[in-house]
């Protein structure tokens, strides 16, 4: 499980740095599946991103609305890997 849990942190972290947001929650509060904040509440725009991911890093979130804002729930499992 610390595996799955220092992924979701790390990916999670990762998303967050590069779309200059945050993640949702403290990290001591993530198993194995994070949720971060999109930089944009453009629905369209969100959609975009949630359909760019799998083309590009053989991935899929799905995206979710919160309150304003829009985020998206990344899973991380044994079968993932970290590649930047």
């Amino acid at each position: 499980m610390s595996y799955m849990h220092n992924l979701a942190v790390s990916g999670g972290n990762h998303l967050a740095q590069r779309w200059n947001t945050d993640l949702l929650v403290d990290p001591s509060m993530i198993g194995a599946m994070v949720n971060v904040r999109l930089p944009t509440i453009n629905s369209t725009l969100a959609q975009e991103i949630s359909r760019l991911l799998p083309e590009n890093y053989h991935t899929w979130v799905p995206v979710y609305p919160l309150q304003v804002s829009l985020c998206v729930c990344v899973c991380a499992c044994v079968c993932v890997r970290v590649v930047c």
